[in-house]
């Protein structure tokens, strides 16, 4: 647990991975899991995009994207940022869930 908490988690100390409860280990390494899973999903996507950005169409060869915001639109995403609620919702319950979790905790 220890070796884990230190690699994976960015703990410092032996004292900080003593305090850890399981319940939080556990959630800490799921969590680090994903972002895993995440930079991975980067560095496909990464490669999917590059090969996309050279793509050519028609015998001429030209190009599928002939400016960037045609293969991006960046205003467009920010936007979808700026309205979306999803992610102020998601941590709204991982938050909910930690204080239960503290709770039934002292409560025994």
């Amino acid at each position: 647990m220890a070796l884990n908490a230190f690699r994976y988690l960015g703990l410092k100390s032996m004292e900080e991975v003593d305090r850890l409860e399981f319940p939080e280990y556990e959630l800490m390494m799921k969590a680090a899991r994903l972002r895993q899973v995440d930079d991975e999903y980067k560095t496909h996507e990464q490669a999917f995009l590059t090969v996309m950005a050279k793509a050519t169409k028609g015998k001429k060869s030209r190009p599928v994207y002939r400016k960037f915001t045609d293969f991006f639109d960046y205003e467009a995403a920010i936007r979808k940022v700026n309205d979306g609620d999803e992610h102020k919702s998601i941590m709204h319950a991982v938050s909910a869930l930690l204080k239960e979790a503290k709770g039934k905790k002292r409560n025994g």
